[in-house]
């Protein structure tokens, strides 16, 4: 009997509309709409997405990686294009790969970036609510001070 494929994909998405990464019962979410996919491209319902991270409630993401295990053998080539064609507009497959069976999304992740973007001017986006967000400071006065506490780099 021939292994089933281990399938590392990379994702990006619009979390506008969705309850943030993990599967929840009754809200949408990025896992929930992947397996959904997954299960129709299958025809298998079991099959289970993990994510390199979780994201909250409205946060887009444009590289992070999904692992899972694949039923049967599938053209590796063909797997983003067929997820794409399942999937809502707001989340695509950039591309897919088979990769050894130990190889998992969350634990294998050599590095994690986060990017946190914050419109400062009296004039809104035309991206307001999909991928920007507005600070004002109160009383209109200088943020220079207080740039320090929100620009920071963590290193996992």
């Amino acid at each position: 009997m021939a292994a089933v494929p281990n399938i590392k994909a990379v994702i990006e998405y619009d979390g506008t509309d969705f309850c943030g990464f993990q599967r929840q019962p009754s809200a949408p979410t990025i896992q929930g709409e992947l397996e959904r996919a997954l299960r129709e491209l299958f025809c298998e319902p079991s099959v289970k997405v993990i994510g390199a991270g979780r994201t909250d409630a409205g946060v887009h993401a444009i590289g992070q990686v999904v692992s899972f295990t694949a039923p049967e053998a599938f053209p590796i080539d063909r797997t983003s294009p067929a997820l794409n064609g399942l999937l809502p507009a707001s989340i695509r497959a950039k591309g897919a790969e088979e990769v050894p069976a130990q190889f998992h999304a969350r634990y294998s992740a050599k590095a994690r970036t986060y990017v946190y973007v914050v419109l400062n001017r009296a004039a809104p986006s035309g991206r307001s609510g999909r991928d920007t967000g507005r600070a004002r400071p109160p009383g209109g006065g200088c943020q220079r001070p207080a740039a320090g506490v929100y620009l920071t780099r963590v290193e996992y």
